[in-house]
């Protein structure tokens, strides 16, 4: 019974923290009592609080060097039922500090507060700010970077994606080399070995960065391929695997982050490497025309019917 009472107490503690502060401190409050092997992976907790919502328990064991078992048992002994209890008592607190509220909060508060144009204004803010940035050094130096690399990679994954295949799609019209990833597979993974110095990464990452996406950057870091990385906060998590860093923001809708100055700054970043070789790009533009003509006409009947004829022929009231 003392048992019990005494779990629903450490329940009830760690449903209490909010800050950083009382993350570290409820884990100091309960450091003596753990064995050393818990106690090292306690440690880096607490020296990379900010990495932990994006890691499972596989990855924050091998970071602290120690086993999963250990993790699970950590997590344990500070009360909590779950990783995943865990994880997510660690990531409210990281997006407190980036001043993100969850969605379901954000949501809870538009409900009060409905104005739909407040979006619109503040992401017209955000493309606005993009002009000081691409007359910054990191800009210039990032496009050199994407027009002499041997191959470019565009990352992003979840949220993300988009803005990746956006970006790969007409930077591949441009230059050779270039090639999108927004999942982790075997194939991603075998074909990124094959890469090295001479190749740059261009990741795009939004808020709730997965956990694919930090598998990849490790990939990435393995292979040596420097990362230009595209994040809303020069405090991600993610910085410790960028060469580059150029930091966008990222607005909140109740339900979805909109990284439209993100997109934006892909389209710039493409439209750069296209005025450093405008010889090059001419050529590239123009071959790229040239494989349309030829191909769509194989694509697309000589004559395609209207969609008045297409709905007709399909509606079986028009059999009848």
């Amino acid at each position: 019974m003392k048992m019990q009472t005494a779990q629903k107490t450490e329940q009830t503690a760690t449903r209490a923290l909010s800050t950083r502060q009382d993350v570290i401190g409820h884990i100091q409050d309960t450091l003596a009592q753990l064995p050393p092997a818990q106690q090292r992976a306690a440690h880096f907790v607490m020296n990379a609080l900010s990495q932990v919502p994006f890691m499972t328990t596989t990855a924050l064991a091998e970071a602290a060097q120690t086993s999963q078992a250990t993790v699970t048992r950590l997590v344990l002994s500070l009360g909590f039922r779950s990783y995943l209890e865990f994880s997510e008592t660690v990531s409210r607190v990281v997006l407190s500090e980036l001043g993100e509220a969850a969605p379901p909060d954000r949501f809870e508060q538009s409900r009060s507060h409905p104005d739909p144009t407040s979006l619109l204004h503040q992401e017209a803010q955000h493309i606005l700010q993009l002009a000081a940035l691409v007359e910054g050094q990191t800009f210039q130096r990032v496009v050199q970077k994407l027009v002499g690399a041997r191959e470019v990679i565009v990352v992003g994954m979840g949220a993300s994606a988009c803005l990746a295949s956006h970006t790969a799609l007409y930077l591949s019209r441009l230059r050779p080399g270039v090639r999108s990833v927004t999942t982790l597979d075997i194939g991603q993974a075998i074909e990124t070995l094959n890469a090295g110095p001479d190749v740059w990464a261009l990741v795009f990452t939004v808020p709730r960065i997965t956990v694919d996406l930090e598998r990849y950057l490790t990939l990435l870091r393995r292979c040596q391929v420097p990362v230009v990385l595209v994040a809303e906060q020069p405090a991600n998590p993610l910085i410790p695997f960028a060469s580059e860093l150029l930091v966008v923001p990222v607005s909140r809708s109740p339900t979805t982050s909109v990284p439209a100055a993100m997109l934006v700054l892909g389209t710039l970043l493409v439209d750069a490497v296209a005025q450093a070789q405008p010889e090059r790009t001419a050529a590239q533009l123009a071959t790229f025309e040239q494989l349309l003509v030829r191909e769509l006409p194989q694509v697309l009947p000589e004559t395609m019917p209207s969609p008045q004829f297409i709905f007709t022929a399909a509606s079986p009231l028009e059999e009848n």
